[in-house]
Parts: structure tokens; C-alpha cells; sequence
């Protein structure tokens, strides 16, 4: 599907990439992670999806990772971003850092 849509160049949408990242969240990260990056531009709920995602998908490191990332490019915290980074930072016995996080 991926295939077609960067064939005739709708990939770059920042719709169409965000639904197309939402659906290879459902599976697996690796492929999704693909899609991420190449998204030329994304929007908040792209990077709360792929956070939430992680965390929900035993990948706690990586999800407090993009997290961080999210906030060096000044971009706002969303629901969803942090429902992932708190989740995450529970899998991991994190609990000062998800409670600092949350502040």
C-alpha cells in the first residue's frame, strides 16, 4: 500500500503519512518508525501516536526517547503523547521521571 502511495506521490500529505503511520503502529514499530521518519512534516498527534505506541508496544526506552525529542523541536505535548511517556516511564520503574515529566 506504502508502495502506491509514494508511487503517485501522495505520500508527503501529512495526512495521508500520519494515517499510514497509524496503520503500521497496529503491525509492528519497525516499519512504522520508517514512515515517521519520512514524513516531511508532522504534526502532534503523528508524534503522540508513535510515542503511545511504543510505550504500549514493550518499548518503553524509545518511547521516552522520541519523547525527548518532541520537546527539543518546541513541539506541544498532546494527550496522547503523554498517556505513552508515563506508561513508559512505569514499565521502566521510572516514577520520579514520569512525575517530573508530568509537571
Amino acid at each position: 500500500m506504502d508502495g502506491y502511495i509514494t508511487e503517485i506521490g501522495i505520500g508527503r500529505n501529512v495526512f495521508v503519512a500520519t494515517s499510514l503511520l497509524d496503520m503500521y503502529t497496529k503491525c509492528g514499530m519497525e516499519k512504522a518508525r520508517c514512515v515517521f521518519d519520512g514524513m516531511p512534516e508532522k504534526y502532534t498527534v503523528s508524534w503522540g501516536n508513535m510515542i503511545q505506541e511504543y510505550a504500549s508496544n514493550g518499548l518503553p526506552k524509545e518511547a521516552i526517547d522520541l519523547f525527548f525529542q518532541m520537546q527539543k523541536e518546541n513541539l506541544k505535548r498532546d494527550c496522547n503523547a503523554m498517556v505513552g511517556v508515563l506508561s513508559a516511564c512505569a514499565s521502566l520503574g521510572a516514577l520520579e521521571l514520569g512525575d517530573w515529566l508530568a509537571i
